[in-house]
């Protein structure tokens, strides 16, 4: 476990975030993009087996959940599938925890790191566009997280904000935040409910 901040790129915007088992990460996190309060955010994590070591996933299919997470889509899922401690400040009273995917050189490496999953949101200002170029991470890292780890990378990102989708206890779906691919998303939900 570690309790250094993350400044890392995802498959759509840069992120900024830190280990969920160190206390008051998601504090910290929140006052870096110049939020007061602790405002619910993503958790990211390697894979679908460590996703599934957190959260009962059998009424979801593997392979949908596996390209779901390729379409650029955060999945929030109801608090009540969980089988180990995320604290509460992830998700704030919320019903539901927002979760996100990725295994790339990057995120691995990150991993590596934090020995689990990571509190995950964009690496900007609150009010601010979120970040796709390594050289303005670089100047606002210096600005307001000079001590964070960088994970660089010189992939161009999107710098468009992925597809929110929340699935309830019913398994019904809702989006919640269109983001470019939310047509694919769509589509890919319906394969779910059919």
């Amino acid at each position: 476990m570690s309790e250094r901040v993350f400044i890392y790129p995802t498959d759509t915007v840069w992120g900024i975030g830190g280990s969920i088992h160190t206390k008051g990460m998601a504090l910290l996190v929140n006052k870096i993009k110049g939020h007061q309060e602790v405002k619910p955010l993503s958790v990211l994590f390697l894979n679908l087996d460590m996703l599934s070591d957190y959260f009962m996933l059998e009424l979801l299919d593997r392979d949908w959940l596996i390209h779901l997470f390729q379409l650029e889509a955060t999945l929030g899922l109801p608090v009540s599938w969980l089988k180990k401690e995320i604290p509460k400040e992830a998700y704030s009273g919320s019903d539901f925890i927002c979760v996100r995917v990725l295994d790339t050189n990057e995120i691995s490496s990150m991993f590596s790191v934090s020995g689990g999953p990571v509190y995950t949101t964009s690496f900007n200002l609150k009010g601010e566009a979120a970040l796709s170029s390594l050289e303005k991470v670089k100047s606002l890292k210096e600005k307001i997280a000079p001590n964070a780890q960088l994970f660089e990378s010189t992939e161009t990102l999107s710098g468009h904000s992925s597809t929110i989708v929340i699935i309830s206890e019913t398994e019904d779906f809702k989006i919640l935040r269109s983001g470019t691919r939310v047509g694919e998303i769509e589509e890919h939900l319906k394969l779910l409910t059919t």
